[in-house]
């Protein structure tokens, strides 16, 4: 089971900081892209940034955006590991897998709910909370859902948003292959030393069980 950090903030300062954090670290970072039409959230991205610093493929963006298919590619040429979007914001679904396997890119569906999931993809991302801003509560239905959804597809399954320490634990009783957190990670005095301490904290479970 992998910890993926999550960087979700409001300005240039932020980012910068967040990213600085794990600049020496070869680990995925996930990228939140809020464009404040999906949902009441904008937050601040800056891919530049993200090429100067050489996250390039270290990135996972999930696009928490409107017209998915206008604008993937933009992600795209920045060669990211993985991106994650919704379904429901796709108008051609086959177009936009296509176009993240022609730059070699791993591509992942948002879900919520029980849903069948009958296209090509790679991974699924189950929304732990409702898109927004970092530090909400998970929702309760979370564990019942990891577990259909790696009872019912043979696909890796990531939590994203409401993991803190006090129910990332539960996580070692399902077949949970990623979980991202930031707030967890990132509003801690020493955010490199959280992420080490729950990583091997994770690891050590798995191992255990």
């Amino acid at each position: 089971m992998v910890l993926i950090p999550a960087v979700n903030v409001n300005n240039l300062v932020e980012f910068l900081k967040n990213l600085w954090v794990f600049r020496k670290k070869s680990i995925l970072l996930q990228i939140d892209v809020f464009d404040g039409k999906y949902c009441q959230r904008k937050n601040y991205v800056n891919l530049f940034f993200l090429k100067l610093f050489k996250f390039s493929n270290l990135i996972e963006f999930h696009l928490m955006i409107k017209d998915v298919d206008l604008n993937l590619e933009k992600y795209l040429k920045l060669y990211p590991s993985r991106v994650c979007v919704d379904m429901d914001e796709v108008k051609d679904y086959d177009y936009c897998y296509g176009l993240a396997k022609k730059y070699g890119v791993e591509f992942g569906l948002f879900v919520c709910d029980e849903k069948e999931i009958n296209k090509s993809v790679d991974f699924l991302v189950i929304m732990g909370v409702s898109p927004g801003s970092s530090g909400q509560a998970i929702k309760e239905n979370v564990f019942d859902l990891i577990n259909y959804y790696t009872t019912n597809y043979d696909i890796l399954v990531g939590v994203d948003g409401g993991v803190n320490e006090n129910n990332i634990l539960k996580s070692k009783d399902v077949k949970l292959d990623f979980i991202y957190s930031g707030s967890m990670i990132f509003k801690d005095e020493n955010p490199l030393e959280k992420f080490n301490k729950i990583q091997n904290l994770l690891k050590w479970e798995t191992l255990s069980n």
